[in-house]
């Protein structure tokens, strides 16, 4: 493990103290380390020679951590509470320029001036700027550090509105109420509530020009008067309680905005050209230098000209693949890659970057590629990444930006050039190693084999074809043109992608950053929707269980009550395991595939979900030859039955009704004779056919068994002619 960015450092003093700290930045040509103490109230960040602190670990004084419990868990807006996310944005809007003024917010001075502005702008209080700060130093340098920790505190999520308006007025005495006595404002009961949420929806969203505070005092006048002053041109004017008997302007804000979330609020207002203009969070921005490994990245994505097979079926052809792939921009070392069936997008984006943050040598045993540490070193995020327009533009970056701040840069359109290093790796790709796979594109005359139906190898193959291909340029390739520069020259590192990345880790300033993978695929990986059944919890067509649905029994009210939605994170390259996200629980909860209720096995959703479309196309083929069966046995049958009934019908009976109700016994046994008279051992012979009038008292009968002589002598006493 290296020491990067947001790494944890434990010291252990001569007392036996332990110290846990939180590596905040380095800069490796100015021999310089910030960190901060984690365990230490009120801590402030601490500059260090680098070197001095690397000293220490390699000579075994400081350890790094591979668990971090400090570091915040990545939660998306939907398992946040209103209260949540109001906090979450409140304490970003009050840090957010001092944050993003790096390295000089971890200098004494520059952050005194720093918060001395953000003081000026009104954005808080020094007290709780610090507190903000020793917050997202703490949690990872993330925004979801900013999260406030409701579940430490009682009555979550109820709201306070339930006691009587003449009770105790609730919350901090302001300075009016301890100067005078005099007590502002009233307890917000649920009707008080509505009234404050519809003067929002009526006077502040629908008005462009109206502020909250106008919106506030219309609002007032219309529903909290307690009736009208005329004036002398007969107009009436409404006639307000005294101001301790009214709503507070800070009340209305509040319970409006845990109602409303404000940027639908505020697009709804606006627009959507005036809101993404003035209002839209800023995504990042475009950088054109790369100062050492993970200063920037560069991400695209390929359709690969060879075409693959089921891995559950090799018969079955399941075309091209989407390539994803990473390359560092300093060294131009591949950082990350993915192979799938996902059409570029931001799924595709998502897989590669999980997959940026892998342990490599983990990954390469998975594939039983053994190697180790130094010869794919990258497991970190940049500090930015370049792409497409397309995967990373828009909403769909958020996820990077907010939890993991990466700033993202999209090239303009038509312009590949912007990002030649990782287009180059695809020329690579196709050149060394698609081209010459079974299955690979080419062209072809007429007449010629198709070459698709020579395809042989599956998406786990060529993930590890790929992978092979990848270590070999990192260890081999010699980047031509490279610009190497004085320092470069004189330290006679080569222009290979390993040599330059260990050189650069050394020499210049990177923006590595560590992030478990944990919280990596909790903050990346996509959402849905599952089905809590009687079964399990299905999604797709597979079931899912765990310890917490169990012990809940989520399975037998299900069968009770009816089903339920559940809200779950799935990988797509494994349908062996979901994760149900909960609301107000911070960490994904794993579920396990239930044996024998579905056949998934692990395998990618994608050849599941082909596994399931072939199956109803082989259905939907069958469908007209089974149908075409059931005609024709049902006219089969049809025949019998007429058949039986016209020689019912050409035989009438000369005996009642009653003595052929009491004649059924003596008949059947008749019957059980005849056939084993008929039939003996040669069951293959046919029945002899009764005569009509009925059956007739046999002449002779064999005596087969003391059993069959008992029957004869019962229909012997029989009065056959009654």
């Amino acid at each position: 493990m290296y020491l990067t960015e947001n790494v944890l450092m434990e010291t252990m003093d001569g007392d036996g103290a332990i110290h846990t700290e939180r590596v905040l930045y380095i800069n490796r040509s100015t021999d310089a380390l910030v960190s901060i103490d984690l365990l230490k109230d009120k801590a402030l960040p601490v500059w260090s020679k680098l070197s001095e602190v690397q000293a220490e670990l390699d000579g075994g004084n400081k350890r790094l951590l591979q668990q971090d419990p400090w570091l915040a868990t990545p939660r998306g807006d939907e398992q946040l509470s209103e209260a949540e996310r109001s906090g979450r944005d409140r304490a970003w809007a009050a840090i957010e320029s001092i944050v993003q003024a790096k390295p000089e917010m971890y200098e004494r001075k520059a952050r005194g001036l720093l918060i001395t502005r953000a003081l000026q702008e009104g954005r808080g209080t020094k007290p709780t700027i610090y507190t903000y700060l020793y917050r997202y130093w703490r949690g990872g340098q993330t925004v979801y550090a900013l999260i406030p920790h409701f579940e430490n505190s009682g009555s979550l999520g109820k709201k306070r509105t339930d006691s009587a308006a003449s009770g105790p007025k609730r919350g901090r005495r302001s300075t009016v109420e301890t100067l005078t006595g005099v007590v502002p404002g009233v307890n917000v009961d649920e009707r008080t509530r509505g009234l404050l949420v519809k003067i929002g929806e009526e006077f502040y969203e629908n008005k462009q020009g109206v502020t909250k505070k106008m919106a506030y005092e219309a609002g007032l006048a219309k529903y909290f008067h307690q009736g009208y002053e005329p004036l002398p041109d007969g107009t009436r004017v409404p006639v307000l309680p005294p101001p301790e008997k009214l709503p507070t302007f800070v009340q209305f804000n509040y319970w409006y905005s845990k109602a409303k979330n404000p940027d639908k609020a505020l697009l709804k207002r606006e627009g959507k050209r005036a809101y993404n203009l003035k209002h839209r969070g800023m995504r990042g921005e475009s950088t054109s230098m790369a100062h050492g490994p993970g200063s920037l990245y560069q991400i695209d994505s390929t359709v690969g000209d060879v075409y693959l097979v089921s891995s559950r079926d090799p018969r079955l052809i399941i075309g091209r693949p989407v390539i994803y792939v990473v390359v560092d921009t300093f060294s131009r070392l591949v950082v990350g890659f993915t192979v799938g069936l996902e059409g570029p997008s931001w799924m595709g984006a998502v897989l590669a970057f999980e997959h940026v943050a892998t342990d490599k040598v983990e990954y390469c045993r998975s594939l039983g590629i053994p190697i180790t540490p130094d010869l794919w070193p990258a497991q970190h995020f940049p500090e930015a990444v370049i792409a497409d327009r397309g995967e990373l533009e828009g909403g769909n970056a958020d996820a990077l930006v907010t939890g993991f701040d990466v700033r993202v840069a999209n090239t303009p359109p038509y312009r590949a050039d912007w990002k030649a290093i990782v287009e180059r790796r695809f020329r690579l790709v196709n050149d060394r190693i698609i081209h010459w796979l079974p299955g690979a594109v080419r062209r072809t005359v007429r007449g010629e084999r198709d070459y698709r139906l020579d395809a042989a190898l599956t998406l786990v193959q060529l993930r590890k074809v790929l992978t092979f291909c990848f270590l070999e340029h990192n260890q081999t390739a010699i980047i031509p043109n490279y610009p190497r520069d004085e320092d470069m020259k004189r330290s006679r590192v080569r222009a290979n992608p390993l040599e330059l990345w260990h050189w650069g880790l050394e020499h210049r300033t990177g923006r590595l950053r560590y992030f478990p993978p944990r919280t990596v695929r909790q903050g990346l990986l996509p959402r849905a929707r599952a089905t809590m059944t009687p079964r399990g919890l299905r999604y797709g067509q597979q079931y899912y269980t765990c310890e917490y649905i169990e012990a809940r029994d989520w399975r037998s009210k299900a069968r009770q009550n009816g089903t339920w939605r559940e809200r779950i994170a799935f990988d797509p390259w494994s349908s062996g395991q979901i994760w149900l996200e909960l609301k107000g629980h911070k960490d994904l909860i794993a579920c396990q595939e239930i044996p024998g209720t579905s056949a998934g096995g692990g395998v990618p959703w994608f050849e599941l979900e082909l596994e399931y479309a072939l199956d109803e196309l082989y259905r939907r083929r069958d469908q007209g030859s089974r149908q075409q069966a059931r005609v024709r046995f049902d006219v089969q049958i049809q025949q019998v039955m007429d058949e039986a009934k016209e020689n019912v019908a050409s035989t009438p009976s000369t005996e009642s009704n009653a003595q052929r109700v009491r004649g059924i016994m003596g008949n059947r046994q008749v019957e059980k004779l005849i056939e084993r008279e008929d039939r003996g051992p040669d069951m293959s012979k046919p029945a002899t056919k009764v005569p009509a009038g009925g059956p007739e008292r046999p002449a002779t009968i064999p005596l087969f068994a003391p059993s069959v002589s008992a029957a004869l002598n019962a229909l012997e006493d029989e009065d056959w002619e009654d």
